[in-house]
């Protein structure tokens, strides 16, 4: 198919020398604050759809997406009390990857 992208079997080797795509920002307001253009819903980390998910998995999912620029994440007490904003906090101290 013309147009169409696919790894070759030695994809994984060269993953590593792939350009990382990066999320843009969009500025909020005029106080000069900035945040992704795209964010990270987090309320099925927690509840809903299903049971939780690994927490490690979780983590791991948010380093990355950080890793890719994303620097909103919606999270909601209606999620489960604190739950998604405990995941933040573990993610941030694992990998060092947020500034809270």
């Amino acid at each position: 198919m013309s147009g169409s992208w696919r790894r070759s079997s030695s994809s994984r080797s060269n993953m590593a020398s792939l350009p990382v795509p990066t999320v843009p920002h969009v500025q909020l307001g005029s106080q000069g604050l900035e945040v992704s253009a795209q964010g990270l819903g987090c309320m099925d980390m927690s509840v809903f759809y299903g049971p939780p998910k690994a927490e490690e998995d979780m983590i791991h999912l948010i380093c990355h997406a950080v890793e890719l620029g994303i620097t909103f994440f919606d999270t909601a007490d209606a999620y489960g009390l604190f739950n998604n904003e405990i995941l933040l906090g573990k993610a941030s101290l694992s990998n060092n990857v947020l500034a809270l």
